[in-house]
């Protein structure tokens, strides 16, 4: 189940979940999110919107999530604090790992969660 079905795996005990996500830059993520070329994330919610659907809010925007927060140290001149959203990983316009990893853990666990990227 994911979270259009309101469903959580993990019952909370009150403790925070801390992810670290170390890494090289090729996991930063330079996904595309708009375009009709495959490989989108536009294109993947439209061919698969039974199992990515719940991605879009009101089916257009990306949704932001909030939980987990994220904590972006890979740019010691541009540190990200903040909810999961997408632009994330590099910067606006653009997808990696971390949201797609984010909202699984989100859907997961009813505790909060905290992601630290370091790429």
């Amino acid at each position: 189940m994911n979270a259009a079905e309101g469903a959580k795996a993990c019952p909370a005990n009150g403790k925070l979940k801390i992810f670290i996500k170390a890494c090289q830059s090729s996991m930063v993520g330079f996904g595309q999110l708009e375009g009709d070329s495959p490989g989108t994330m536009e294109t993947l919610v439209k061919g698969k919107s039974d199992v990515c659907g719940h991605l879009l809010e009101q089916a257009v925007e990306p949704i932001v999530r909030d939980d987990p927060r994220l904590v972006d140290l890979s740019c010691p001149d541009k540190k990200k604090q903040g909810w999961l959203t997408t632009g994330d990983d590099s910067h606006e316009g653009y997808i990696g790992p971390v949201y797609g990893f984010g909202v699984v853990l989100g859907d997961y666990f009813e505790d909060p969660v905290l992601i630290v990227q370091w790429a």
